[in-house]
């Protein structure tokens, strides 16, 4: 199975790159009409692009799951899985009907059924989200930070039961009492107010963190971004390096991640896709780098569908650290409360996993079953209520057996 898996990614990323280089001969403008392309919806439909499996170019490819490349007018594209064409084209059409903006990724037994983009990267210069287009991961990216931390666990350097004044000599309430563990399940009782203030870089940021936590005994479980941020800095103060170095030795180091990067502007990445409110998508509204500052570790990280769901494929295979450390990093203690978050995912039944996240207007999205081989990704540049989460938990009870 995971050759297969292997065969299926390796022929979406050739396919992938094969439209990105026609992508950037075209320099991602809308070509000229052809017989094989489609029209395109006027800008007070949404400013959306759409296309449906009329008019659409196919390209054969060789393969145990025979995927092929549908291409749309603006050298974006669309793979799907030959054997399971018409479940794929449904599931294309659900997708646009939701007005859904940024990629999508579904996977059934270790094949993709669906691998498109739907919408504007760049409204301004007419160009549209595509396949290996990148995305903040925002609170997804937190499961590659909790996986850092298990690192330091399985090479002895750090323990779960440790207490945080271990690595804290700053006054915070409770220290002595909270442990790792606490922080990865966000039990610890700790929250810090958002705060528009900017910073000149991330240290300054962790030190304001630092004066300004607040405690309260939890009696129910509440979500708290901060409890990884001090996680972060545990990596940093363990490893003397900063985070970034040792996500790029613990994890990009250890695997494929062509479409991963620490991006702190569109214009150090041109793959980032702009965000854009759903009430205009005309108009860009970009993260901001001192916003960046902020999410070191818990959202600062760019990725494509493809390398998101490659990440969770090589963690649940033991790439990153061993099962057993992972089932500690995903074993949820006992608490006089009900919780399903641990280790950077929510654990639903039969072992499903699911990520969400938002920030600026990014929302990425991801539903995987236990053993990986069932998964659907939405990442999306234009967040705003309802979000997509309802759409990804639909597709992927079409998909999946082991989630109702």
């Amino acid at each position: 199975m995971k050759i297969l898996l292997g065969v299926t990614i390796l022929l979406v990323t050739i396919m992938v790159f094969a439209g990105f280089f026609f992508y950037s001969c075209n320099e991602g403008k809308p070509t000229a009409k052809t017989e094989n392309t489609i029209e395109q919806k006027t800008l007070k439909e949404e400013q959306k692009p759409t296309h449906t499996a009329e008019n659409k170019t196919e390209v054969n490819k060789k393969g145990a799951t025979q995927p092929f490349l549908l291409n749309d007018k603006a050298g974006s594209s669309m793979v799907i899985n030959r054997s399971t064409k018409d479940a794929a084209l449904t599931y294309d059409e659900q997708i646009e009907q939701s007005l859904f903006s940024g990629s999508a990724l579904l996977i059934k037994n270790g094949s993709v059924v669906l691998a498109s983009s739907y919408g504007y990267s760049d409204f301004s210069t007419g160009k549209f989200n595509r396949i290996d287009s990148e995305y903040y991961l925002t609170s997804i990216q937190k499961v590659i930070t909790a996986t850092l931390i298990m690192k330091l666990v399985e090479d002895k350097k750090i323990a779960l039961d440790d207490t945080i004044d271990k690595y804290f000599h700053e006054e915070i309430q409770h220290k002595s009492e909270i442990t790792i563990d606490d922080l990865l399940s966000m039990t610890s009782g700790l929250s810090l107010e958002k705060t528009a203030v900017d910073f000149a870089n991330s240290d300054a940021y962790f030190d304001y963190v630092c004066s300004h936590l607040e405690y309260g005994k939890p009696d129910k479980w509440k979500y708290g971004g901060v409890n990884y941020t001090l996680l972060t800095m545990i990596i940093e103060r363990v490893t003397s390096k900063s985070y970034e170095d040792v996500v790029s030795e613990d994890i990009l180091a250890k695997s494929s991640f062509p479409h991963t990067k620490f991006s702190t502007s569109r214009d150090s990445n041109p793959l980032l896709s702009h965000g854009y409110s759903k009430a205009d998508r005309t108009k860009a509204v970009d993260v901001k780098y001192a916003n960046l500052l902020k999410e070191k570790g818990t959202g600062n990280m760019s990725m494509d569908t493809l390398d998101l769901y490659h990440f969770y494929s090589e963690l649940i295979s033991g790439r990153f650290i061993s099962k057993e450390m992972l089932s500690q990093m995903w074993q949820m203690k006992t608490q006089p409360y009900t919780y399903d978050y641990k280790g950077g995912v929510y654990h639903k039944g039969n072992g499903v996993l699911y990520g969400h996240g938002f920030w600026g207007q990014y929302e990425p999205t991801m539903y995987l079953s236990a053993d990986a081989q069932t998964c659907v990704i939405l990442m999306s540049n234009s967040k705003d209520k309802p979000t997509y989460a309802p759409l990804a938990k639909s597709l992927f009870e079409s998909l999946s057996d082991s989630f109702r």
